[in-house]
């Protein structure tokens, strides 16, 4: 999650940056090279973040996935209709509850506000989004 947040960061001072220069030019295969306005490029860079925490959130099912899946022999999957089974079923079910899904996601998106905020202070230093990350946890 650091990782997304420390490039997040980085692209965003570059962008910011090579508009203020006027050198910022982005490559398109079908229309060619053209310029976009600093609104266009940040609002592209949001969606490449959204893109990163909806991989996140299915990196956190799957690792929840092979964890319920990791004996296949025992799986409560595979037993859940066995009364024997029935408490243990419900401790298991545990597995796939969203709730930490949802707060990896949260705290991606708070810290990638308050980055926001804190970048557009007079305070600024690179690494800042590290150390809101840090403080989010």
């Amino acid at each position: 999650m650091k990782s997304i947040m420390d490039t997040y960061e980085s692209r965003y001072h570059e962008i910011v940056k090579e508009h203020e220069n006027g050198e910022r030019e982005v490559s398109y295969e079908l229309t060619g090279k053209r310029s976009l306005t600093l609104e266009e490029d940040l609002a592209g860079l949001d969606e490449a973040f959204k893109m990163r925490l909806a991989n996140l959130e299915g990196y956190i099912t799957c690792q929840q996935t092979n964890k319920a899946f990791e004996n296949p022999d025992s799986s409560w999957f595979f037993n859940r209709s066995d009364p024997q089974n029935e408490g243990k079923i419900q401790d298991r079910i545990q597995l796939f509850d969203t709730e930490y899904r949802d707060s990896a996601v949260s705290i991606m998106e708070q810290t990638r506000e308050k980055f926001l905020a804190a970048f557009k202070s007079f305070g600024y230093k690179k690494g800042t989004a590290i150390g809101i990350f840090g403080c989010t946890e």
